[in-house]
């Protein structure tokens, strides 16, 4: 009942994660990107307009220049003209005065306002009575006539009473012909209309909250046509100009934009101020948005569900699999993908195949187990009685002084004493002594032509090992290695570290050695974990080596077991690896 209310949770709890997964992997970041684009569009609109705006501008800056150096080349009209020069010091009669000024002095004065549409008037300040009697261009000098030395031309600005339009007002000095002296101080009025002409408000501007000012290069305010509610003074104008040095430019700051241009001949600048937070319209914003956000998440989500539908649908063949054969043990097939639903595939096959060993393992293990009981059982049939008889012998062949019978008797009481025991695990000197007794035996029986040679550099009464893994291997070398050759033989036994934790023994013979094909049937056999059929293996019932070799892995672990070499005619070597502690 427990585990039943347990799955709907699982479930659940990958529902959210899915659709966490969605809302992570698939809106949080189109969302993002399209506030992100539409931001940097926005921006991008922006900059163009106030780039346009301020190109604009400045190509209004640049006609201005062109109008005010028109003006101040009428200052030449009148100082390289001889006759009008010559008349602001002409001594003759009144008469010809007044001739002169109507025929060469006013049409000059003409000529001047001509010169511009945006000239109010032209005066000629001069300290000459006669000329001041004429009251009509000519005016007399201001009784404070500090800074009055215009040698080059001036302009200055020249704001208008109560609330009346200023003007520009620009003096250059005028010299007698022969450049002597000056004669008097030329003063063109000009209507500050000049400027604002050059800058027409655009009446598409993106927001209403536009407004126009004329500054000094100090900063101050000449004239501005923003509302008098209007918190911006001329520290904040004095602010934008230092930022801007005289670069004509437009600065974004405080949530204005200001575009600015500087006027060299007048020394002013000319500014245009806008709110710049909202430079494009919100509902446009929030359209982009929709227009962009809709179909990208409409992809991306059939994107995310083939991806999800395709590892689900894989996920579940497995589980369909598995479900389906219940307790039988079958591979899964047709998952060739190299990603992670194809590595559970893998890992599930692999997880089969080594079920299926280890049961066949376990069946062999128990065989063998059977096997080597029912031979135990057969080899205990009274075996006191096998004991008693065996000392009956030795004690006639010590009494009758055969002391070689006794000596071999002796031996063969040992060894079959130690071979009808029950311990499963003995000592490695244990089997050691046992082959001992074998070979004793065999030598008399062999001799001369069989020797025995032992190298032991180990410790074999500290090591464990299980009962009976030497003598099977010593025996096939005496019976297939030995006994098939009339020459001397020889049989070395061997035992030596393997690193801190292994031990090798090998037991060698120069006898006959073992065929190629029957040295691959036994390798492949001992490999594979499959024992050779009855009478094709040593010892003679085609389990001694295959015996040996998978109880040592079963009592070790894998990295334990047999391994032989062999060559035709020149003998054999079988190399038993096992722990030193265990």
């Amino acid at each position: 009942m427990e585990r039943i209310q347990k799955q709907p949770r699982i479930r659940d709890r990958t529902l959210v994660r899915l659709v966490l997964g969605y809302l992570i992997i698939v809106c949080v970041p189109i969302i993002t990107f399209c506030m992100i684009y539409v931001d940097m569009l926005g921006k991008e609109i922006q900059t163009g307009y106030f780039n346009r705006k301020q190109q604009w501008i400045n190509r209004g800056a640049a006609n201005l220049t062109t109008q005010l150096q028109e003006i101040e080349a009428t200052y030449g009209i009148l100082q390289t003209n001889r006759l009008f020069t010559e008349y602001l010091d002409y001594e003759g009669s009144d008469v010809q005065r007044i001739y002169q000024y109507v025929k060469y002095v006013k049409f000059c004065f003409s000529e001047v306002k001509a010169a511009s549409a945006f000239i109010t008037d032209v005066w000629f300040y001069t300290a000459n009575d006669y000329l001041l009697r004429l009251r009509s261009e000519f005016v007399p000098f201001p009784d404070d006539r500090t800074g009055w030395n215009y040698k080059k031309g001036q302009w200055s600005y020249r704001p208008g009473a109560d609330g009346a339009s200023g003007m520009f007002v620009y003096r250059h000095n005028l010299s007698v012909p022969d450049y002597s002296s000056r004669s008097g101080t030329l003063e063109i009025e000009v209507s500050e209309d000049i400027v604002f002409s050059n800058f027409p408000v655009e009446e598409d501007t993106i927001n209403s909250h536009h407004g126009t000012a004329l500054l000094d290069s100090a900063g101050r305010i000449l004239k501005s046509s923003l509302p008098e509610s209007d918190a911006f003074g001329e520290s904040d104008y004095a602010y934008v100009l230092a930022r801007l040095d005289k670069e004509n430019k437009y600065l974004l700051t405080g949530g204005r934009a200001y575009c600015i241009a500087y006027i060299p001949g007048l020394d002013v600048y000319y500014v245009e101020i806008e709110e710049h937070r909202n430079q494009y319209n919100r509902g446009w914003v929030v359209t982009q948005i929709f227009r962009l956000i809709v179909p990208l998440l409409i992809l991306f989500s059939l994107f995310y569900y083939m991806i999800i539908a395709r590892f689900l649908s894989r996920i579940q063949r497995l589980s369909n699999h598995i479900q389906a054969r219940g307790g039988e043990l079958e591979t899964i097939g047709g998952e060739g993908r190299n990603d992670e639903i194809g590595s559970l595939y893998q890992a599930y096959n692999d997880m089969i195949v080594q079920i299926r060993e280890l049961i066949q393992s376990l069946h062999r293990e128990e065989n063998l187990r059977k096997e080597a009981a029912y031979s135990a059982l057969q080899a205990k049939i009274q075996p006191h009685f096998l004991y008693g008889t065996l000392e009956t012998i030795r004690m006639m062949a010590v009494k009758n002084k055969d002391r070689e019978t006794a000596a071999i008797t002796y031996s063969f009481s040992k060894l079959m004493r130690y071979s009808l025991g029950s311990s499963a695990e003995v000592t490695l000197q244990q089997e050691l002594d046992h082959i001992r007794d074998y070979l004793a035996i065999q030598v008399k029986r062999l001799e001369p032509r069989l020797s025995v040679e032992y190298d032991i550099q180990v410790k074999p009464a500290t090591i464990r090992c299980p009962f009976f893994i030497l003598q099977p291997i010593v025996e096939n070398a005496v019976m297939h290695g030995v006994s098939c050759t009339i020459q001397e033989s020889r049989i070395q036994i061997h035992a030596r570290p393997m690193g801190d934790t292994m031990v090798e023994i090998s037991i060698a013979d120069n006898g006959v050695g073992i065929e190629p094909n029957r040295l691959c049937e036994i390798r492949r056999a001992l490999r594979d974990g499959t024992p050779l059929s009855v009478g094709e293996g040593s010892g003679g019932n085609g389990l001694a080596l295959y015996n040996v070799h998978e109880r040592l892995i079963h009592y070790y672990g894998g990295a334990c077991g047999v391994e032989i070499q062999s060559l035709p005619g020149e003998g054999t070597v079988v190399f038993i690896r096992i722990l030193s502690n265990r």
